[in-house]
């Protein structure tokens, strides 16, 4: 069998092909480089007071409205935006079931910049009296087994221990993470035990306790 030589006319339009080809391939590899390269535009560390990393939180974007378009759960005290939309945007860091939050305002997007913003979770407000943010806070409510408010119960086992209900049977009970078994005694009432599980960030409990009276 004879083949087929390419024509004159035939060779250029193959070069020409084989140029394109050669160019999208270029291209893409480019942009593939080029977005590996690309800066991320913020970098989010959370951290307690003493320099360590929180081991959770939550921190979310919002964009020059308030609205909220990114949400991220920084594990190990650390969180990535690496792109978002034109003008100044703020960040709102908050530990999991807590309240208190921290928010840092005018953040853009600086074309090939890194930013790196640390966030120092230290103290949280709670009733007027600052707390570390890496500590637990049990709300008690003790009565009597027929509803009745009662003061002088002693709950030990927390810190600051042990705290004394008031008139109205309340208490508040500071615990450090970790698991914490606390006691609840009056006289004339069988004590009764309780055990909190607290996670390493700050968080909230609210605990009913009904005493029995003592046989």
């Amino acid at each position: 069998m004879i083949g087929m030589m390419p024509s004159k006319r035939m060779t250029p339009l193959l070069g020409l092909a084989f140029l394109l080809v050669w160019c999208v391939g270029l291209g893409k590899a480019q942009g593939e480089e080029q977005q590996q390269n690309s800066a991320c535009a913020l970098r989010v560390s959370v951290l307690r007071e003493d320099g360590t990393y929180v081991r959770t939180a939550n921190v979310d974007l919002l964009d020059p409205s308030g609205k909220i378009i990114q949400s991220k759960k920084a594990d190990g005290g650390r969180a990535e935006f690496c792109d978002f939309g034109f003008g100044y945007h703020s960040i709102v860091v908050r530990t999991t079931g807590h309240s208190c939050e921290t928010t840092v305002k005018n953040i853009k997007v600086v074309p090939d910049v890194s930013q790196q913003i640390k966030v120092i979770f230290n103290i949280c407000s709670y009733g007027g009296i600052h707390y570390p943010t890496n500590r637990s806070f049990v709300y008690f409510r003790v009565t009597s087994s027929d509803g009745e408010e009662l003061q002088g119960v002693r709950i030990e086992g927390g810190d600051w221990s042990p705290q004394i209900t008031d008139g109205y049977g309340r208490s508040l009970v500071e615990v450090p993470p970790g698991s914490t078994e606390l006691t609840l005694s009056k006289d004339g009432f069988e004590s009764q035990k309780v055990k909190i599980e607290a996670p390493d960030y700050y968080s909230e409990k609210e605990i009913a306790v009904q005493m029995r009276p003592s046989k």
